[in-house]
């Protein structure tokens, strides 16, 4: 009966030790579990940051195309808006050698007027002195 008792002895110590070592175990695997989860989350969030930042670099870089077609765009109405100015500012220079050129000739235009006019004038006047002094000479003779 020892020999059972000693055995039971044995076994229920063997019993505590088996349970204490699936206690911890359990515990372990536990705390594995929570460290794999937690691992398993940060790598999803690492995942998603790195998709988040991926798609955000697509955006930046369709933006930037964007942005650069643009400024293209941009510089290529600058150059047909200054190719405009300079046949519009050609223009211009040409309509005021035109009004110059014109008012030149106008001005020449109207002094000659002016200078006919003026011997009209005189013509007229030596006429009309010419044609009283005719009128007075022959008034004087009739008189005479």
């Amino acid at each position: 009966m020892k020999e059972i008792s000693e055995t039971l002895r044995k076994a229920e110590a063997e019993r505590k030790v088996a349970q204490e070592r699936s206690a911890k175990a359990k515990a372990e695997t536990e705390e594995l579990a929570k460290k794999a989860a937690s691992s398993k989350a940060s790598a999803e969030s690492a995942a998603r940051r790195v998709s988040d930042e991926s798609k955000a670099g697509k955006e930046a870089k369709a933006k930037h195309s964007e942005h650069k077609k643009r400024g293209e765009k941009a510089k290529e109405e600058t150059a047909a808006a200054d190719k405009e100015r300079k046949a519009a500012l050609s223009r211009l220079d040409e309509v005021v050698k035109a009004k110059l050129a014109y008012q030149k000739r106008a001005n020449e235009e109207s002094k000659k007027r002016e200078s006919l006019e003026n011997e009209g004038a005189q013509k007229r006047k030596a006429t009309a002195d010419a044609n009283k002094k005719a009128e007075s000479e022959a008034k004087l003779k009739a008189e005479q």
